[in-house]
C-alpha cells in the first residue's frame, strides 16, 4: 500500500516480455524441503547452484516480495506475472559478472530484464576486473535495469558497492530502506503508520536514487511468513514496480524506467532530489500510469515533466 501497488495492479501484474532476475541467495538447499522451493515461487527458473548456507533464505525472501502467486495466501508478490531467475552468487552458486552475463545470453530478444540486487559490499570485481563489471552493465542500457541494495553499513555519504553505479548508468537505481515509526493505526482494516524514516542502518548520500518499504512480509523456504528487512527487502520492492513499469511499455529503455520511477516518486525530506530519501518514495501506480500514457501518445505523454509541474 505504502508504494500504491494495487493501483497499478489495475494495469498489469508483470508479462512474460519482462524478466525478474535475483542476484542474491538464490533457492536454498533446505532441509526436509523436498523440493526446496516453496509453492509460491514455483515459478522459479534456478539457474546455479543450491545455497547451503546460514542465510539461505534470503533469496526466497526477495522473490517472494517481487513475484510472489496471487492466490488468496495471504500474500502477494508485486510482478508475479513475468519470468522469475534465480542466481546464487554467493556460496557454492555462481560469481556476479557471470550471473548477469548469462542473463543477458538466456534473454529472448524481446524481453526486459530487471536484476534484482540484494548483494552487499564490494562486488565489482566478483568475476571479473571492474572494468569488465562496468562494460558488462554499459551493456544492457536497451534491454535491462538494475535495483540495487544501498548497504546496510550505516554509510550517509556514500551507497555501496555495485549501487555507485547509479552515477555513471541511467538504468542503475540505487535503493535505500524506509521504515516505519511511530504508532500504528488501523483506518477501515489498512494499518497506517504516524511517521516513516530513512532506517539507521540504510546507506544513503548524492548518490541515493530512491527508497522503498523495508521489513515487508515474505516466504522463506521453509513456507513461512515473515518480515524481511533492510535494504535487501527495499531493492525487491523496487524491482518488483521496474517490472510493472516495464511490463506496460516495452518500447522504453532501462534509463527510461528509471527516469519514470524518479520523476513519479513521492518526494520525502528537502523539497526535491535529497541525500536522506534520494528522489522519494517510489509510487507504482503514477509510474505505470505515465509508462501507459508513453505507449498511447508519446507526444502527447512527454509534453510536460514532473519538475515542471513542481515548479
Amino acid at each position: 500500500q505504502a508504494m500504491d501497488v494495487s493501483g497499478a495492479w489495475r494495469f498489469n501484474r508483470g508479462s512474460s516480455d519482462v524478466v525478474l532476475v535475483s542476484l542474491d541467495n538464490g533457492i536454498g538447499d533446505i532441509a526436509d524441503n523436498a523440493s526446496d522451493i516453496h509453492d509460491e515461487i514455483s515459478h522459479v527458473n534456478n539457474k546455479t547452484a543450491k545455497n547451503n548456507r546460514d542465510k539461505r533464505h534470503h533469496g526466497h525472501q526477495a522473490m517472494s516480495v517481487m513475484s510472489a502467486k496471487h492466490d488468496s495466501q495471504n500474500l502477494a508478490g508485486i510482478a508475479p506475472g513475468s519470468e522469475l531467475w534465480a542466481y546464487n552468487v554467493y556460496d557454492s552458486g555462481t560469481q556476479l559478472y557471470d550471473a548477469i552475463e548469462g542473463a543477458k545470453a538466456d534473454r529472448a530478444s524481446n524481453q526486459r530484464l530487471v536484476f534484482q540486487g540484494g548483494i552487499q559490499g564490494d562486488w565489482w570485481s566478483n568475476g571479473a576486473s571492474q572494468a569488465d563489471m562496468q562494460t558488462a552493465i554499459d551493456e544492457t542500457e536497451d534491454y535491462g535495469f538494475f535495483a540495487m541494495a544501498a548497504g546496510n553499513y550505516g554509510d550517509k555519504t556514500s551507497v555501496a558497492g555495485i549501487a555507485q553505479a547509479e552515477a555513471t548508468n541511467g538504468n542503475v537505481a540505487s535503493i535505500g530502506a524506509l521504515e516505519h515509526s511511530g504508532a500504528i493505526n488501523d483506518v477501515d482494516g489498512i494499518t497506517n503508520y504516524d511517521n516513516h524514516e530513512l532506517a539507521d542502518y540504510s546507506n544513503a548520500g548524492a548518490n541515493l536514487t530512491l527508497v522503498a518499504p523495508t521489513d515487508s512480509p515474505s516466504i522463506n523456504g521453509d513456507g513461512d511468513i515473515t518480515d524481511f528487512g533492510g535494504t535487501s527487502c527495499a531493492n525487491p520492492n523496487v524491482a518488483g514496480v521496474a517490472a510493472l513499469v516495464w511490463s506496460e511499455n516495452t518500447c522504453l529503455s532501462g534509463s527510461d524506467v528509471r527516469d519514470l520511477l524518479t520523476h513519479s516518486a513521492m518526494d520525502l525530506g528537502d523539497l526535491g532530489r535529497d541525500i536522506t530519501f534520494g528522489h522519494g518514495l517510489v509510487n507504482a501506480e503514477a509510474a505505470v500510469r505515465r509508462s501507459h500514457a508513453l505507449a498511447e501518445n508519446y507526444e502527447l505523454a512527454s509534453f510536460y515533466t514532473n519538475d515542471q509541474f513542481l515548479a
